[in-house]
């Protein structure tokens, strides 16, 4: 990667997200530098929506079957897209044609900036975070513009505007490129895991049929007052949410309906169990009424039916089973249509050394997959300290 820098000028008073920046910058309120777009599309042949930008890249992704309805905003190409609903996502796109924003977008035009300059501007998780801390509204927080107008930003003379981004272009791009060489090592791992998995469930010989409600009896603890969210997370792990992620979940105002949960006890999510989201918890916590909390009957393993409840929503059988199929969930929340799926199951004996087997099997992939996410962190982590540095004139790139 280039070498950098480092800026020996800064000796401007440092201000609140970006402290100081070089004397030849200028500062000024975005209501200076930025125009709010609101003029609505009478007619687009392209149209964006908020899932179709990646999170913290900038970067535009297709969605197969999209059916965008409404008119949206207006926008050119050149025209910077922010995200406003849940800003910590930080949905970010440089417009490269014009066409219509459809959903929860500010559209910025500026003639103070550079639009490649902008863009990695507001991916500065700096900046991000205190448009999430500025957000109204507790299930579907947004940004407002009021807050964006008033926020004081760097702004840089226009052609190191130019070299900043086009340094950021070369170096995140190297960035990418390796965090995408992991990503596909990740989904490797995972395909591998998945096919262990579907094989360590399906015995070839079954030694009882019958009904989920008769091998899985549905717990009814009362929730403990203070006690954490447990959540079950498509790859299979359920723990305290604390331990995961935060973001991009909803809190309730009460704990009305909220249940008890025991480390051991299975835990299916009613709308996200057919992709995986069914486990073993490892943690005492509180667990919304869209889950089904469980422990096995008889000698039968819990977490072995665990195992299988997930292949078989991996494989597809779950949807197949579920009589409310909605977009991105297939409906099991009613205990009755649960209880109902069809099972087979090997002697518990068997479960119990298919479990051993399966756990045996799958450590090296896990530990695998562990350290190409360590790795995807470290370099996302990279990434953001470089974006970070060149938007506040932390590295000087006029001579790279």
């Amino acid at each position: 990667m280039t070498h950098r820098t480092t800026c020996a000028d800064n000796s401007t008073p440092a201000l609140p997200w970006f402290g100081k920046t070089p004397k030849r910058w200028r500062i000024a309120r975005f209501s200076r530098s930025l125009e709010l777009i609101t003029e609505k599309a009478t007619t687009s042949d392209f149209k964006v929506a908020l899932e179709n930008i990646r999170g913290w890249s900038g970067e535009y992704i297709d969605v197969e079957g999209q059916e965008l309805a409404g008119e949206g905003i207006a926008f050119r190409a050149g025209d910077l897209l922010f995200g406003k609903l849940r800003p910590y996502l930080a949905k970010v796109w440089l417009a490269d044609r014009d066409g219509a924003a459809v959903g929860d977008f500010h559209v910025y035009r500026s003639t103070a900036y550079r639009g490649a300059f902008l863009k990695y501007l507001l991916l500065n998780r700096s900046y991000i975070d205190l448009a999430n801390g500025s957000t109204h509204g507790a299930m579907m927080p947004r940004a407002s513009w009021g807050f964006v107008r008033s926020v004081i930003q760097p702004v840089p003379p226009i052609e190191e505007q130019r070299k900043i981004a086009d340094y950021l272009d070369r170096e995140t791009g190297q960035i990418d490129e390796l965090i995408l060489k992991q990503e596909r090592l990740v989904h490797t791992l995972s395909e591998r895991h998945q096919a262990l998995l579907i094989h360590s469930t399906h015995p070839q010989k079954a030694h009882w049929v019958g009904r989920l409600g008769r091998v899985l009896r549905k717990l009814e603890r009362p929730a403990i007052e203070g006690a954490e969210t447990i959540t079950a997370f498509r790859d299979g792990q359920v723990t305290l949410r604390s331990l995961r992620r935060s973001e991009g979940f909803t809190f309730s105002e009460t704990e009305h309906g909220y249940q008890g949960v025991s480390p051991g006890d299975l835990v299916f999510h009613g709308l996200d169990g057919f992709a995986g989201a069914v486990g073993i918890s490892n943690s005492s916590g509180i667990s919304s009424p869209v889950y089904h909390v469980c422990s096995a009957e008889g000698e039968n393993d819990v977490n072995y039916i665990a195992l299988l409840l997930r292949a078989l929503g991996l494989t597809g059988f779950l949807t197949t089973q579920a009589g409310n199929v909605r977009q991105r969930s297939v409906d099991f929340r009613n205990w009755g249509t649960f209880a109902r799926l069809p099972l087979s199951l090997p002697a518990p004996a068997e479960q119990r050394h298919l479990v051993e087997q399966f756990s045996q099997s799958s450590t090296r992939t896990d530990a695998l997959i562990a350290k190409a996410g360590e790795m995807i962190a470290v370099l996302k982590e990279r990434r953001q300290a470089l974006i970070s540095a060149a938007v506040t004139g932390k590295i000087d790139v006029r001579g790279l």
